[in-house]
């Protein structure tokens, strides 16, 4: 498959729903309320955040990286904001629905004390086959890599001279990486396991 020059993938900076389970893990459920109330799309960035996104786009022009022929961004609104502060020159972004976070259907709503008191009650855990592990009315990474084989399509046809960022989410760029590597399950699941350095995207 012919591909972009260069394919650059960003992550969004901290959102407040990474900030909200973060605190959670560490026992502090004072922002509860706030995650429950808003829906998974519409999570803003933190101040943190904010600052990533502006750090990141510097780096990139550093890298000589201060301009791309076709930028992509998630709809989510903490990845347009992430768009937005890189300050990174090129044509007006594309907007592409199939780069959202995985759909992680009731669990979205669930606080992380909520989603611990879910997984006690069932015998199949994410970790026990994580690429085919389906959330409850949600999509298995194996799932969501079909819209992202679209998008790599689209590229093939449009984007062969082309230099391209897209702004999205970690298991998004999961799915980007097991198609372009041409991984295998096994070879997934050791690195979604993985501690060491450089494996984890932050």
């Amino acid at each position: 498959m012919t591909m972009p020059l260069d394919l650059i993938l960003v992550r969004h900076g901290q959102s407040e729903q990474n900030h909200i389970l973060h605190e959670a893990r560490k026992g502090d459920n004072s922002l509860d309320d706030l995650y429950r109330a808003t829906p998974p799309s519409q999570f803003r960035l933190t101040a943190l955040g904010r600052e990533q996104a502006k750090k990141t786009g510097a780096w990139l022009k550093a890298e000589g990286f201060s301009s791309f022929d076709r930028r992509y961004v998630s709809d989510y609104v903490r990845a347009k904001e992430t768009a937005g502060h890189l300050d990174i020159a090129g044509p007006n972004w594309y907007v592409e629905h199939g780069l959202r976070e995985r759909e992680w259907g009731e669990l979205d709503g669930m606080t992380w004390e909520d989603r611990e008191k879910y997984f006690q009650t069932r015998a199949w855990e994410p970790s026990v086959d994580p690429l085919y592990w389906v959330p409850p009315n949600g999509e298995s990474i194996a799932q969501m890599m079909m819209r992202i084989r679209t998008l790599l399509d689209t590229m093939h046809r449009e984007c062969s001279d082309k230099q391209v960022i897209v702004v999205c989410h970690g298991e998004v760029m999961w799915a980007f990486r097991y198609l372009l590597e041409r991984m295998s399950s096994q070879r997934w699941a050791q690195l979604e396991a993985s501690d060491e350095p450089g494996v984890k995207i932050y």
